[in-house]
């Protein structure tokens, strides 16, 4: 018993005990507080448990209902209900190469008229425009 103590006294002495306990601490709470993070969530009105798939699983599995956790449902997809058009730019093929701001007037025009189409989905400007260079 004796040796224990000169052993935590010669410690101390060193100044060596208190990083351990503090590491002893961190590496113990570490996956304690980990696990808490998973399982609640701070929020400004509290703190409230979370439905995690794990614990849903778990729950399922008690119950014998639940697939094994390997397989995983997927929603059916649906078919694509919308149909979309982006109007590229013109090019500008007159000799002098000064008509530029008229073949963008044109895909405007194109652009706004494809717009009021309410069963169609048009690429903005922006995007359409970025492939003028291209």
């Amino acid at each position: 018993m004796n040796a224990k103590r000169s052993i935590i006294a010669e410690l101390k002495r060193r100044k060596v005990l208190v990083p351990r306990a503090i590491t002893l601490v961190l590496l113990i709470g570490f996956p304690i507080a980990v696990v808490m993070a998973w399982i609640y969530d701070v929020t400004p009105r509290g703190s409230n448990a979370t439905q995690t798939q794990w614990l849903r699983w778990r729950l399922r599995r008690r119950s014998r209902l639940a697939p094994p956790p390997w397989t995983r449902v997927r929603p059916p997809r649906r078919p694509a209900s919308r149909k979309s058009i982006a109007v590229l730019p013109f090019t500008d093929l007159s000799p002098q190469r000064d008509q530029e701001y008229f073949s963008d007037g044109i895909a405007e025009e194109i652009l706004d008229a494809l717009v009021k189409l309410k069963d169609l989905k048009v690429a903005g400007r922006t995007s359409s425009f970025s492939f003028r260079k291209r």
